[in-house]
């Protein structure tokens, strides 16, 4: 019986560590911009910035031709890479480069 008690205490402090906290985005942080349009789904909780869009969180900025920004899932995509700024790397973006995936909240991008 110590032995099931026990267990089931163990299993208990485990599952209660490895539960991640839900990522909560201000939108105070987050700002973005474009020169020709924005569309806004509030259904889908999505943003499309079209022509020359800005986008800005936190420290991480990047401007593309276009740019598409899910707050559920806190994914961005942008296409038409022009430049980009994350923490301790800047660049411009040779015409290789023109795919730019980021997850709000974390300080990494990737460019494809």
């Amino acid at each position: 019986m110590k032995t099931i008690i026990l267990l089931i205490f163990v299993f208990i402090i485990f599952t209660s560590f490895a539960q991640k906290p839900e990522f909560k985005f201000s939108s105070e942080e987050l700002k973005y911009t474009a020169e020709d349009s924005i569309v806004v789904d509030a259904t889908h909780s999505t943003i499309h910035l079209y022509g020359k869009a800005d986008f800005k969180y936190g420290k991480v900025h990047f401007v593309a031709d276009e740019i598409y920004i899910n707050r559920k899932t806190q994914k961005v995509i942008a296409t038409g890479l022009i430049a980009y700024s994350v923490p301790e790397v800047r660049g411009n973006v040779n015409s290789n480069h023109k795919l730019l995936t980021y997850t709000m909240g974390e300080n990494a991008i990737f460019i494809l």
